[in-house]
C-alpha cells in the first residue's frame, strides 16, 4: 500500500495498520476477541508528519489510560475519571516491555479510550467527550 505523508497510522503493540477509512479502523480497534485474548494493549494512532497530533492508549482489561499529544515532544493532555476511590493503581504495559503505574482517576473505561480514538481518526483533535488534563501545567 502507498503510504500517504498525512496517512494515519495505527499501531497496535508494535504493529502497523495503514486503515484506509474509518470502517477498517474500528474492525481493528474493536476486535473484542483481541481483548479477550490480550490483558495488556499499546495503541498508537499518528502520521508521519512530527508536526502532527497524535494518540495513544494503554490497556489493562477494561481500564485505559488516554494521552493526546499535539506534536513530538509535548507533554500533552491525558484523560481524566471523577472515580472517588483514588487508592487503587493500575499497571500497563507498554510494547517495550516498561511498567507504568497510574492512578485510577487518571484511567477510563476502555470504551471511552477506543471512542476516542475513534474521534481521533475522523477530526484528528481530542474528543469533547473526555474530560482531559493539560500535563504541560
Amino acid at each position: 500500500m502507498n503510504k500517504k505523508e498525512n496517512q494515519l497510522i495505527v499501531e497496535i503493540n508494535g504493529k502497523k495498520f495503514y486503515p484506509s477509512d474509518e470502517r477498517k479502523l474500528l474492525q481493528i480497534l474493536l476486535n473484542k476477541e483481541y481483548y479477550k485474548r490480550n490483558q495488556f494493549a499499546e495503541i498508537w494512532i499518528s502520521t508521519n508528519k512530527e508536526d502532527s497530533p497524535s494518540i495513544c492508549t494503554l490497556i489493562n482489561n477494561e481500564r485505559a489510560s488516554l494521552m493526546y499529544l499535539r506534536f513530538i515532544g509535548d507533554a500533552g493532555y491525558s484523560a481524566r475519571d471523577q472515580i472517588q476511590n483514588d487508592n487503587v493503581m493500575i499497571e500497563f504495559y507498554l510494547n517495550n516491555g516498561q511498567l507504568d503505574k497510574y492512578n485510577i482517576t487518571q484511567t477510563i473505561p476502555i470504551s471511552d479510550a477506543l471512542n476516542a480514538l475513534e474521534y481521533f481518526y475522523t477530526n484528528q483533535d481530542m474528543d469533547p467527550r473526555i474530560i482531559w488534563q493539560d500535563d504541560s501545567k
